[in-house]
C-alpha cells in the first residue's frame, strides 16, 4: 500500500475549515501535514533529505528557536522544552495493545484492545447525557498524568513500532463516545446535546466503530451542529457483515463533512434504523497526528532536535484532565500483532 497516496486522500476529505494534521515519519518525525487543501503536503523536507537534516541541526544549534514554531505557552526550545523536562515536568509513557485479528487495509480502532493501557469500554447510550465524555482518567485511556495547576501538557514526540508491519497511526484525543448503539434505533439528541469539555469542536471529526458485527449494507448517519451552529447530516453506506474493532465509513477513518464546516460542534441524532443487525460505538474524536509505520519491527531514534515529531498540544478540561489518548490503525495484515508506542510529553 502507498501510505503517503493514503494521507493524501484521508487529507483531501478533511473539512476545509478544519486544521491540518501533522504527518511524522518513524525516523525522521515531522515530514508534512495533512489538510483538505493539499491534500498531504511534504513541508519540512522537500529534497536531499539528510544534508538538509545535517545543516538544520546546524542552524538550531545557533538559534534553538528556530526548532519549533510558537505554540501557546511553548516559544522557546531550551527555555520552555529542555528545562521542563530536565526540571521533573516530563512524562514519557510506552503504550502495549494486543494484537486484533480484522481485515487487510482496513482501519480499525484499538481503544478496545487489551494490553497496558487495558481494554477501554465506551460509557452505553442509555447513561445519556452523564458518563460519556471521556479523558485520561477513563479506562482504556493512554496513562498520560493531568498537567499541575495552569501548566499545559504537550506532546514533543510519538512513535510507533507493530510487530508484524502496519501501514498506517492515527493518534487521536476521543472526547466523547456513545456505546451499545442498537440496529434498527433512532438516538434524538435535540433535547439538548451536553458539549465538550474539552476544546471548542474545531477540527473533531465523527466515526463509528462496530462492536458486533453487521448485517447488510445500509445508510446510516448522523445529525450534528457545526462549530458555527450550522446543521450537517453526513450519511454514508455501511460495509456489509462488517467485523468487530473496524471504522466506519470504510474509506477514510471519519465522517466527510461539508467544505464550509471545521469540525462538529454538537449532536443532534446517530440514525441506525436501517441496519438489521449489529451494535456500535459512535466516537467524537480530534486527530493529533499521522505515523505511517515501518514495514518491519525497526523503531526510529530520533535524536535531532528538529526531528522531534513536532509540538502538540493536549486539550484541557476545566477541571485539570487532559485528553482519552489512543489509535486508529490502517492495518496492513489480518493479524497486526503486538503494537508498542512511545509518548514523549512536557507541561509548561
Amino acid at each position: 500500500m502507498d501510505v503517503f497516496y493514503e494521507i493524501d486522500q484521508i487529507g483531501k476529505a478533511l473539512p476545509r475549515k478544519g486544521p491540518p494534521i501533522p504527518v511524522l515519519h518513524p525516523c525522521l518525525g515531522p515530514i508534512g501535514e495533512a489538510s483538505s487543501r493539499d491534500g498531504f503536503r511534504l513541508k519540512y523536507m522537500t529534497r536531499r533529505t539528510f544534508h538538509n537534516l545535517l545543516k538544520d541541526e546546524e542552524r538550531f544549534r545557533k538559534n534553538p528557536r528556530l526548532a519549533l514554531c510558537e505554540m501557546g505557552a511553548i516559544t522557546n526550545w531550551g527555555g520552555d522544552v529542555v528545562n521542563a523536562r530536565a526540571n521533573g515536568k516530563g512524562e514519557d509513557i510506552w503504550p502495549v495493545k494486543l494484537s486484533q485479528t480484522t481485515v487487510a487495509s482496513q482501519w480499525s480502532s484499538f481503544f478496545r484492545s487489551g494490553g497496558i493501557p487495558g481494554a477501554g469500554t465506551y460509557p452505553d447510550i442509555a447513561t445519556y447525557p452523564y458518563g460519556l465524555t471521556l479523558n485520561n482518567a477513563t479506562a482504556g485511556a493512554f496513562p498520560l498524568q493531568s498537567p499541575t495547576g495552569s501548566n499545559e501538557k504537550f506532546i514533543k514526540q510519538f512513535g510507533a513500532q507493530h510487530k508484524n508491519g502496519t501501514n498506517l497511526v492515527m493518534l487521536i484525543d476521543i472526547l466523547w463516545a456513545a456505546g451499545n448503539l442498537q440496529y434498527g434505533n433512532y438516538y434524538d439528541f435535540t433535547s439538548g446535546f451536553p458539549g465538550f469539555s474539552r476544546g471548542d469542536g474545531w477540527g473533531i471529526m465523527a466515526a463509528f466503530e462496530v462492536t458486533t458485527q453487521l448485517g447488510a449494507s445500509r445508510s446510516i448517519g448522523i445529525g450534528i451542529n457545526d462549530t458555527e451552529g450550522w446543521p450537517y447530516d453526513p450519511y454514508f453506506n455501511s460495509t456489509g457483515s462488517c467485523a468487530v474493532y473496524r471504522l466506519q465509513p470504510a474509506s477514510v477513518p471519519f465522517m466527510q463533512l461539508d467544505d464550509a464546516i471545521g469540525g462538529v460542534g454538537s449532536l443532534n441524532y446517530i440514525d441506525l434504523s436501517n441496519l438489521t443487525a449489529g451494535v456500535m460505538a459512535l466516537l467524537l474524536f480530534k486527530p493529533l497526528c499521522f505515523v505511517p509505520t515501518l514495514a518491519t519491527t525497526d523503531w526510529g531514534e530520533r535524536p535531532i532536535r528538529n526531528t522531534i515529531g513536532g509540538v502538540i498540544p493536549l486539550y484541557k478540561e476545566e477541571g485539570g484532565n487532559i485528553g482519552c489518548l489512543s489509535v486508529l490503525v490502517l492495518t496492513s495484515t489480518t493479524s497486526t500483532g503486538i503494537q508498542q508506542y512511545l509518548v514523549e510529553t512536557f507541561e509548561g
